[in-house]
């Protein structure tokens, strides 16, 4: 009996040295590259200019009607958090929308108001991509303590996600709202990881609070919540707590202009800019700005979600309804039913919320080059730890999509590739399911 221990022991030191070692040295060529690319390359931001304008009138004038808080990009359309955020932001690096640009003169953009913004400050532009650094760095160390704490890929699967051009220039050259909300977001994934599920609540709520794309997240969360504690103790404990942390970042919006307060920031319904969809370039735009469209693809991804509920995430428990509250350490008072007790496997936790996700990506109505941030970071998981393809094809559809997202301007070949590649890992992600079941944690 003691020598097959020594030998996991053994066997378990020096894997925890491989993912130490490749994570110190993916963490080494992340700050070198990124340096280089501050230093070298030119920003090609846009969206900042335009998230210190919309900014600016809520903490100098005090206008908290989001009908009339615009940038240059058009109307605020993110929630409070991002309006208290940014406005940190235009404070602590004493930005001027008036006369500051991000653009060079080469790349100045045909707009009113543009004439007088004839500063580009440069320190202060590095300081800005310097802070992105450390956000992305951040998502990096989280996405780290996930992907070693699942046990279900090799520590090199971890240093895969570090080899995407596109990802670094939307974190140090486009600086985009998008990055804050996947690191609050990561936060959270990781307490959840940690069965530490109300602090995770009140942070993932914060992340949505910054841009509601991690809304994408919330129908794993939700069945995660529901098989962890119930239906009363989720809806009355941790979706409460999710409603108190968008109520109380967004009360003086809600106790002024409440309706115009959800309607900018929650506009589900709002239009996309076919010429900017890197997905559904292969669509004609009449069809792409339809209603029929969109809601087909609604019904597409609450069916997928459906399936995966009903077929794949709900199977070791017996079924939907028998997973609520099944690893809570109580009896059913109607049945003879005892509850395991123990604790949701890591891997069922970070595959669920991930597949939602991903579900939701294969089904949005547009992606614009900055969502790859919403995604990339799980792809590489998903192919090695939930698929069975073998590892050729999981390293070529890496580089087809990176390939797909990296065209500018998006093109109808690279919309076909990145829809293909979209589905082809859907598909494996539902065979996988099928025959690797989670496996519980002890408590």
């Amino acid at each position: 009996m003691l020598l097959p221990m020594a030998k996991r022991n053994i066997a378990s030191t020096a894997e925890n040295f491989t993912w130490r070692k490749i994570f110190l040295s993916t963490i080494c060529f992340e700050i070198l590259l990124n340096i280089l690319l501050i230093v070298l390359e030119p920003t090609y931001v846009f969206d900042w200019d335009a998230y210190m304008e919309e900014v600016y009138g809520v903490f100098n004038n005090g206008t908290l009607d989001y009908s009339n808080l615009k940038g240059d990009t058009g109307a605020l359309v993110y929630p409070a958090g991002f309006v208290w955020l940014f406005s940190a932001f235009y404070k602590l690096f004493d930005w001027d929308y008036v006369h500051f640009t991000t653009e060079y003169d080469w790349s100045r953009k045909n707009i009113s108001g543009y004439e007088e913004r004839v500063i580009r400050p440069t320190n202060r532009i590095y300081g800005i991509q310097a802070m992105y650094l450390f956000v992305y760095l951040g998502v990096l160390t989280l996405l780290f303590r996930v992907f070693k704490r699942t046990k279900a890929i090799p520590p090199y699967v971890f240093a895969l996600v570090s080899l995407s051009r596109r990802v670094h220039s939307i974190f140090v050259l486009g600086l985009f709202n998008d990055c804050f909300a996947l690191l609050f977001f990561m936060i959270s994934l990781d307490l959840f990881t940690r069965d530490n599920w109300l602090l995770g609540c009140f942070w993932y709520s914060v992340a949505v609070s910054i841009k509601m794309n991690i809304l994408l997240f919330a129908p794993g969360l939700l069945l995660l919540l529901l098989k962890r504690f119930g239906v009363r103790e989720t809806i009355f404990k941790y979706i409460v707590v999710c409603a108190l942390v968008q109520i109380v970042i967004a009360l003086p919006f809600l106790a002024t202009y409440p309706k115009e307060y959800i309607k900018g920031a929650f506009d589900f319904g709002r239009q996309f800019y076919h010429q900017w969809s890197v997905n559904w370039q292969f669509v004609p735009e009449s069809i792409f700005q339809s209603k029929l469209w969109s809601t087909g693809l609604i019904l597409g991804q609450l069916c997928t979600l459906l399936a995966f509920v009903v077929n794949r995430w709900c199977v070791l428990e017996g079924g939907v309804l028998l997973s609520f509250n099944y690893y809570t350490e109580v009896s059913s008072p109607s049945s003879n039913l005892k509850k395991s007790g123990k604790s949701l496997a890591v891997e069922h936790i970070v595959n669920v919320m991930f597949v939602s996700n991903f579900i939701g990506i294969c089904f949005c109505r547009s992606l614009h080059y900055q969502f790859y941030v919403w995604y990339h970071f799980s792809i590489a998981y998903l192919l090695f730890a939930q698929t069975l393809f073998p590892k050729y094809l999981n390293f070529l559809l890496i580089t087809v999509i990176e390939v797909a997202w990296n065209q500018h301007h998006p093109m109808i070949w690279s919309s076909l590739v990145l829809f293909c590649s979209h589905f082809i890992i859907l598909f494996g992600l539902w065979r996988g399911s099928r025959l690797k079941m989670p496996k519980r944690n002890s408590a």
